[in-house]
């Protein structure tokens, strides 16, 4: 079978398993399961996790913490939360927060962070930098400020430039300095300058 074939077959299950999820996640889920290790099988399983949660999220939490540990339990959680945190970002936060240390915790706090960064930049800063120190993570500080500064970049270089000297506000400033070398048009904004006045004093 030509690698054609094998594309349209897997578009073909990804599009069942899509409209199967709202009627019937927990059947979705057992199909997505049933497939193939791979990108198909991790896509499925992330977009039944935010449909599921979008619908019944007691449900769809559930079902995505007895997932066996890997990567297709780390992405239900990871979407969960990402859904969650659109409509209650503090019950979302609490969840995330509250998972066992790991790379599930990992990619969850982030989502948590990216999502809620773009709804609320300053109530989401305020969460990451109260963390504390364990759970805390350069990348949950990353995703506030890339998410803050795609919308209010004026904002999100005064938060950075008020942050305590030290390893957050790097990570803050290194968020936008590399968010802007991908987004060539924000090189010579205000928020780009001043982040790398302070990466430069470092």
């Amino acid at each position: 079978m030509c690698s054609s074939d094998l594309q349209g077959q897997r578009q073909a299950a990804e599009n069942v398993i899509y409209q199967l999820a709202d009627a019937n996640p927990k059947a979705a889920a057992n199909f997505a399961l049933s497939l193939p290790t791979g990108q198909s099988q991790q896509n499925s399983i992330g977009n039944i996790a935010s449909r599921w949660a979008a619908s019944d999220l007691k449900g769809a939490v559930e079902w995505a913490q007895q997932l066996p540990e890997g990567g297709l339990r780390d992405n239900a959680l990871r979407n969960v939360a990402t859904t969650w945190v659109q409509s209650d970002p503090v019950a979302a936060a609490a969840f995330a927060v509250n998972l066992p240390a790991g790379n599930a915790q990992n990619n969850a706090l982030s989502a948590v962070a990216s999502t809620w960064a773009h709804q609320d930049p300053k109530a989401a800063a305020e969460w990451a930098v109260n963390l504390s120190a364990t759970e805390k993570s350069g990348e949950i500080i990353r995703s506030v400020a890339s998410g803050w500064a795609q919308n209010f970049p004026a904002e999100a270089a005064t938060w950075v430039a008020n942050l305590p000297v030290g390893p957050m506000q790097n990570n803050a400033a290194l968020a936008i300095v590399s968010r802007s070398e991908e987004h060539t048009s924000e090189l010579q904004s205000p928020c780009n300058l001043v982040c790398r006045l302070l990466l430069e004093k470092k």
